[in-house]
């Protein structure tokens, strides 16, 4: 049922030393070296350290897992080691000594799909080689003259893609392809690596230029490398640096989101794998990587562009545009655009952490009125420590509503799919005695519900004392939708209520002088079905609504 235990490690099978509260690495050594001498069996040594003690440092040996600093290191991992001064690595990989060649072309090169395999060159440089993946799947496709696709995956299994991209309405439209504004080219390397590059037609500037080489496919670990047209480099967030241009002094940063004060060069809330470059002449283009797993970037001297990520594929888009809007705007072509921020957010907004009470927050507030300086909304940036926290501004929320209007409201449940199975309840708002409002009713998880025909929607129309709710479309598997309560304002209590022709004057209640609700219970799953609702009040000039 729940899975087989996992292979213990070698030494794990034998005797360990572990005990909570080492206060250092020396402290540590010392027992362990007391054990020896006593010859107390101890295959591994455990530093059962406590969660707060998370910024000591516990430096067991030199061993560096990011840049090598010793010639020893660098050349027992089969790179190069050349003394260096300032930002300048001494450790590197050397240039054309592993890739993939390949295999023949599918269609031809200027198609609007291209699609290769690429077979793995064994060499002694390369990385990872027990899990490199050794057949590939290259493909281009071009969706418009200003936007192409290039992706890299394993031609043998299926691994993880960003299932967001079924929302991408550019990737369901048809292809329109009149006067590309790109050219797409492949080559060998000097020692015959494959590689390929993107130029911009009419400059004829590679946007995309592999000849770098460094193309690395893995189970774990996918490496991709590019020449840039220029060091106008701007993108891959979220990150905070000293300038938008980045610079390009071999800093490797991570693209992993966290919650994180903004510190430089750490990764922060979200991650954004999207770059704009700006080239000689003013004209840009971006790259977007569609990938949701751990990623960095290094940006190297020459200049150009190092991306790694430990998963998923290799897949980006290409925006080829005439200037950095233009950009912009073929990037949320893919993407979607923003929404529409709500009203308050787009005026000045008091926001910071560590509001300890709701007493002081108020006291800033007006302390901010008092001296007019222009406020639209405050926003109590509390941590997550204070979620349980009652920080409620009143008991009461004023609630206005547009006369006229019939709103569903619904009970929430503890998911989408949960709150489906609940009930509905009619507020009804009558202007004048009439009112109408709609319901747009799905499963609440599936996609793509109105192409596919699983909705229902309902029309609610009031005209003085009489309510009618049509169906005008019903799902292919029709749902179960109850409507439970009717409640109207601005309405004497009536004394008679008729639901599809029958008495139910048991199910009137009342909830003010001008309020009430009827309990219905009434089930819509019939397309071809009008229910009615028809009530009559009493008021002091007699009786409304008569039935």
């Amino acid at each position: 049922l729940i899975g087989r235990p996992f292979l213990p490690p070698y030494w794990a099978l034998g005797f360990q030393l572990s005990k909570f509260g080492y206060d250092s690495l020396k402290n540590l050594k010392l027992v362990v070296s007391r054990n020896r001498e006593a010859r107390i069996p101890m295959d591994v040594q455990h530093l059962d350290i406590d969660y707060m003690d998370g910024c000591k440092t516990f430096t067991v040996d030199n061993d560096t897992y990011g840049v090598m600093e010793r010639k020893e290191d660098c050349e027992s991992a089969l790179c190069l080691w050349r003394e260096s001064e300032g930002h300048l690595p001494k450790c590197f990989q050397p240039k054309d000594a592993y890739g993939y060649s390949i295999s023949g072309l599918d269609s031809p090169i200027n198609a609007t799909h291209v699609a290769f395999n690429l077979s793995h060159e064994k060499s002694s440089y390369s990385p990872f080689p027990e899990s490199a993946i050794d057949v590939v799947r290259f493909q281009l496709i071009k969706y418009n003259d200003y936007i192409v696709r290039f992706k890299l995956s394993s031609a043998t299994e299926s691994r993880y893609e960003v299932p967001v991209q079924e929302t991408f309405d550019l990737l369901r439209r048809p292809q329109n392809i009149s006067d590309p504004r790109y050219v797409f080219e492949t080559g060998l390397t000097p020692n015959g690596y494959f590689k390929f590059s993107i130029r911009r037609k009419g400059t004829h500037t590679n946007l995309i230029d592999t000849g770098i080489g460094g193309l690395i496919m893995t189970n774990q670990f996918l490496q991709f490398a590019t020449y840039l047209p220029s060091t106008n480099f701007y993108g891959f967030g979220e990150h905070a640096h000293d300038t938008l241009r980045h610079h390009f002094r071999f800093n490797t940063v991570a693209m992993f989101a966290r919650d994180e004060s903004p510190k430089e060069s750490a990764n922060l809330y979200g991650v954004h794998p999207f770059y704009m470059c700006i080239e000689e002449g003013g004209k840009a283009h971006g790259l977007f990587m569609l990938n949701s797993n751990a990623m960095e970037y290094t940006l190297l001297r020459a200049p150009a562009l190092r991306l790694t990520t430990i998963g998923g594929v290799l897949d980006f888009f290409l925006f080829v545009g005439d200037s950095p809007t233009h950009v912009a705007q073929l990037y949320s072509d893919l993407i979607g655009r923003p929404f529409l921020p709500p009203y308050w957010a787009l005026g000045f907004q008091l926001s910071k952490f560590g509001y300890d009470s709701l007493k002081n927050l108020k006291l800033i507030v007006s302390r901010n009125r008092e001296a007019r300086i222009p406020m639209n909304a405050p926003f109590p940036s509390t941590g997550e420590y204070m979620i349980l926290d009652d920080v409620t501004l009143s008991t009461k929320t004023p609630l206005y509503v547009r006369a006229g209007s019939v709103i569903p409201t619904q009970k929430p449940g503890m998911s989408t799919r949960d709150s489906r199975k609940k009930p509905f309840t009619l507020l009804v708002y009558p202007e004048e005695g009439s009112a109408t409002g709609q319901l747009f009713w799905d499963d609440g998880v599936s996609k793509r519900t109105v192409e596919l025909n699983r909705y229902d929607y309902f029309v609610f129309h009031v005209k003085r004392c009489r309510l009618t709710i049509s169906k005008t479309h019903t799902n292919v598997e029709p749902l179960l939708v109850t409507l439970e309560k009717i409640v109207v304002m601005s309405a004497f209590v009536p004394t008679r209520l008729y639901v599809d022709g029958k008495n139910r004057k048991e199910a009137i209640g009342k909830m003010s002088d001008e309020a009430f609700k009827l309990t219905v219970q009434l089930e819509l799953h019939d397309l071809r079905r009008v229910h009615v609702i028809e009530w009559t009040t009493e008021s002091q000039n007699g009786t409304e609504c008569p039935k």
